[in-house]
């Protein structure tokens, strides 16, 4: 049936025309459309007569709100007249007033308590195209609402809408044709930092998390791990995927480092002069979560950004983490003139080398060799580093550098005034035999070269300054 659809026998009739929820978070679609008010808006006015199977094309806008406390939901339902399933003239009419609506959806408290609108009289309003339209407005109380800091996630959220005749509130229930059908996000509480707000990046927040309560660290911890799941190994292949407007997962499996995010360089024009390098093509989308969930790929910041983004949609706080290589002690070589600093040598990670036999999110043999990674952390949880990427998470920052990388190529380089002046001892290569690119495995103490001494190991660090 129609959803929306009442009638009073023998005397007139009515459908929903629109509805909007004016307190819902923002929430994008895929491509990063703010989806607006109003969030539901039948395809047709007209009755249909109970045939089941058009209930999908009343699916409208999902939805997306804050479990915070004293949370709360305000609807306005905008009422067209109809005759017999037929449309009217466009008009409300103020004479077949009053009459009442009130609004009943699923449960959404553990104490069985259900989403409820209150009964209020209909008023008529003149909408922007001119016309007279009834209208509903109303607001559940908190103890009526979303249960406090719980996260949930509704992929067939019905209302039940119910009317009243006489305005006398005595006559429930009298329920129009069919409920409204809509897709509701609920994130344990207001966003924090600035998350991708795309419908994919919801689902990722609020589907394995699904019933879990914030309202204390360790609720918060759980809600972080739970997250993860949806990226944790086995990552090959892939199930990170696109979701859409009705929760429905769709289309291919994000990659990493996949073809869109690793491309083959660009070869120099014909008539180059000998010698020319090729171009390295360099796109933005590669290192964001947006970007991620446009193109279904992306590298190690693309991947930890996203996981971090469906933590903080949660209102917990996540950075994201880059592991590289640095000089144990932290030292710089300096020298000065004049009590100034103006030249200073200091250790550069060349290439950070993660294990070549490690398959990474929908892709069995990603590239291994990069200049940083980037990882996940998050305060108060039992692992303290999420890498997406891998699909992996650890304990300790020493247990990730041993299962995930076996070592780095190193440049010592010098710079004047703060100005980057070259590589005064160059490339230190790796032991072995050719390639020179064959790394130092960690811990390394490092030979003497061009009369310095590098008399400290290698040390892989982790900071909050991924770039």
């Amino acid at each position: 049936m129609y959803p929306g659809y009442g009638y009073w026998p023998g005397q007139w009739n009515f459908a929903i025309e629109a509805i909007s929820f004016s307190n819902a978070i923002e929430i994008r679609d895929n491509a990063g459309i703010v989806f607006s008010e109003p969030q539901f808006k039948p395809v047709s006015k007209f009755n249909l007569y109970g045939n089941p199977t058009l209930i999908d094309e009343h699916w409208d806008y999902p939805l997306a709100f804050s479990a915070k406390t004293g949370n709360t939901v305000k609807v306005k339902v905008i009422f067209s007249p109809l005759m017999w399933g037929v449309g009217a003239n466009g008009e409300a009419d103020a004479a077949s007033l009053p009459f009442s609506v009130q609004g009943h959806g699923p449960v959404v408290n553990s104490n069985g308590k259900t989403l409820e609108f209150p009964p209020e009289l209909v008023t008529v309003q003149t909408m922007t195209d001119g016309k007279k339209y009834y209208v509903y407005e109303a607001e559940s109380k908190p103890v009526d609402s979303f249960e406090t800091n719980k996260v949930q996630f509704f992929q067939s959220f019905d209302i039940n809408w119910e009317y009243d005749k006489d305005g006398q509130q005595e006559d429930w229930p009298h329920l129009l044709e069919a409920p409204t059908r809509h897709t509701v996000y609920v994130v344990s509480d207001d966003p924090v930092g600035s998350p991708c707000r795309y419908q994919t990046a919801y689902y990722l927040a609020c589907n394995k998390a699904n019933g879990l309560l914030g309202a204390n660290p360790a609720g918060k911890a759980a809600i972080v791990e739970k997250i993860f799941d949806a990226f944790a190994a086995p990552v090959f292949p892939g199930r990170v995927k696109c979701v859409d407007y009705k929760g429905n997962e769709y289309g291919n499996a994000f990659a990493y480092w996949g073809p869109f995010s690793f491309p083959p360089p660009i070869p120099p024009p014909a008539g180059s002069p000998p010698g020319t390098p090729p171009t390295y093509p360099h796109n933005d989308d590669w290192f964001i979560a947006s970007g991620l969930i446009k193109n279904q790929d992306g590298r190690c910041g693309a991947w930890s950004q996203l996981n971090q983004h469906a933590i903080q949609l949660n209102g917990i706080d996540a950075t994201i983490s880059s592991i590289a290589g640095k000089r144990a002690d932290g030292v710089k070589t300096t020298t000065t003139v004049d009590g100034q600093t103006v030249i200073r040598d200091e250790w550069r990670s060349n290439t950070l080398f993660a294990k070549a036999t490690a398959p990474g999110q929908n892709n069995a043999a990603p590239n291994f060799r990069f200049a940083d990674h980037a990882v996940v952390k998050a305060a108060g949880t039992t692992n303290q580093y999420f890498d997406p990427s891998y699909g992996n998470k650890y304990l300790t920052f020493l247990a990730l550098q041993t299962s995930e990388f076996d070592g780095f190529t190193w440049f010592v380089t010098r710079w004047v005034n703060d100005v980057f002046s070259g590589s005064p001892d160059g490339f230190i290569p790796g032991p072995g035999t050719p390639p020179a690119e064959n790394p130092f495995p960690i811990g390394t103490v490092l030979p003497g070269a061009a009369g310095v001494i590098y008399d400290t190991p290698i040390k892989l660090e982790s900071t909050d300054d991924h770039r």
